[in-house]
Order: C-alpha cells, then sequence, then structure tokens
C-alpha cells in the first residue's frame, strides 16, 4: 500500500529510503520511528544498518510525519536520488539511439535545475 500522490516511493532504493530514515532519525528515537512506520524497534535498527530496507508504506508514512525542514531536506535528497538514476537511463537511452544527445542534456539540465533550486511553481 502507497499513499495517494506518494508512488515515487516504489522507486527509492535501499540507499535512498536510508538517507530518509536518517533525516527522521535526528530528532526521534528507534522507538518513534518505529511507531510511525507501524514496525518494531529491531526493524528500525536493522533498517539503519542497511540490513533491511522499510516497505514502501512504511516510507510514506515516514515522509507524512516529517516537519517541513525534513520535508525540504528530504525532497532535495529524493529530486537528487531520482536525478541521478535519470542520467543513468538517459546515457544508456542515448547510446541505444532512442534519444538524440543534445536531448539528453536538456532533460539532465531541467532535473539538475530542479534538484538544485526545488520544483517551480506552476499556476
Amino acid at each position: 500500500m502507497t499513499l495517494a500522490g506518494m508512488e515515487f516511493v516504489e522507486r527509492l532504493g535501499r540507499s535512498g529510503r536510508l538517507a530518509l530514515l536518517e533525516v527522521a532519525a535526528k530528532k526521534r528515537t528507534y522507538r518513534d520511528l518505529a511507531r510511525i512506520m507501524g514496525v518494531s524497534p529491531a526493524a528500525v535498527s536493522k533498517y539503519m544498518s542497511g540490513r533491511m530496507a522499510p516497505s514502501d508504506a512504511a516510507v510514506a508514512r515516514l515522509l507524512e510525519s516529517l516537519d517541513a525542514d525534513e520535508a525540504r531536506e528530504v525532497a532535495l535528497l529524493i529530486l537528487n536520488y531520482l536525478a541521478e538514476g535519470l542520467k543513468g537511463f538517459l546515457q544508456w537511452a542515448s547510446s541505444k539511439g532512442l534519444i538524440k544527445p543534445g536531448e539528453a542534456e536538456r532533460i539532465l539540465l531541467g532535473a539538475r535545475k530542479v534538484a538544485t533550486h526545488g520544483a517551480p511553481m506552476t499556476s
């Protein structure tokens, strides 16, 4: 189960999930994290050590609990994580002739701007 609007959580790998947990753990105990995520403190310990990764639903619940400063920090981490994945995909697609090299560079430039400055506001 993923919360509405959080489908991107499915695309976060182990390192992205750990980065999110590290941000949340700055202000919370493992017991607090466990309660928020709906898991045991032992599971949180395993997540933090890299022995296990939290489920999509647990990550989504944690995202919902972040305060404004934490959400901003996590948003930039996730944008950078996704931008790196996009970069690898564009390199592959360009090498296969699926997109023009100049187009890949334009897409990456846009992704870097968003990751550096935040998403542009639309009306």
